[in-house]
């Protein structure tokens, strides 16, 4: 099979052979990767239509530079339909169905998050709230916002447990413990699609929970909220 490549963006022309796999298979021995699908969560709405969300970059195992690539994609509702608990060492995750109709578009993928414009403007009458800083975020109590069924919005108590002051972006300035019991009991803890969780303290948004603990899955980090803005394009002023 003759076939054209382009790496590195140069075009090369390139002819394979088939070979027989050990599962008696023929096979070019190519991975091909037409998108990347999961379930997140939405973090928050800026002005009415600019999204940011997941708290960490979509990355694909396969093709670890992702760098390379365009960014294209789409956000759509997803309705949780069950919750597999994360035990020790194997964080759960939500299962959900998606809807069939987008309501925004993705245009950056980076290391603190996602970003894009939703479609419409359905946020407006959403309450507002500020940020905090990393120099205003405090040790103790605070609260994370996701869903665990259906579109269904709830808080959870977390406790902040230790803070990273950092000056480079970075996805675990701040490590947080799960402390309220219904969570605990309905989760294990934190779980994949989780990421994006919004964490709030003293009614401000400080970051988004992007990572859980293996060995305890009651403990994870998060990002600070000032850098999902900057990377948004908004310049966040101490």
């Amino acid at each position: 099979m003759n076939m054209i490549v382009k790496r590195n963006n140069k075009i090369l022309n390139k002819k394979l052979y088939p070979a027989t796999t050990d599962n008696n298979m023929i096979s070019l021995g190519i991975y091909l990767r037409d998108n990347i699908t999961g379930i997140g969560t939405l973090t928050f709405i800026y002005n009415g239509f600019y999204f940011g969300a997941l708290g960490h970059q979509i990355q694909d195992q396969n093709t670890p530079n992702i760098n390379t690539y365009s960014t294209e994609g789409v956000i759509r509702r997803a309705e949780v339909t069950s919750i597999d608990k994360s035990v020790r060492g194997n964080p759960g995750a939500k299962k959900a169905i998606f809807d069939e109709d987008s309501v925004g578009k993705i245009n950056n993928n980076t290391n603190t998050g996602i970003y894009g414009k939703v479609s419409k403007d359905a946020f407006t009458d959403k309450r507002k709230l500020k940020i905090a800083t990393q120099k205003e975020v405090q040790l103790g109590d605070a609260q994370i916002l996701t869903v665990l069924d259906k579109q269904k919005v709830e808080a959870f108590d977390v406790k902040i447990i230790e803070l990273n002051r950092q000056k480079e972006k970075d996805v675990k300035g701040i490590k947080l413990k799960i402390t309220d019991e219904r969570l605990i009991n309905r989760t294990g803890g934190i779980i994949q699609g989780m990421s994006g969780s919004p964490i709030i303290q003293k009614d401000r948004i400080i970051g988004a929970v992007t990572h859980v603990l293996i060995d305890d899955t009651t403990i994870g980090y998060g990002v600070y909220i000032e850098f999902m803005l900057k990377d948004m394009g908004i310049e966040v002023v101490d």
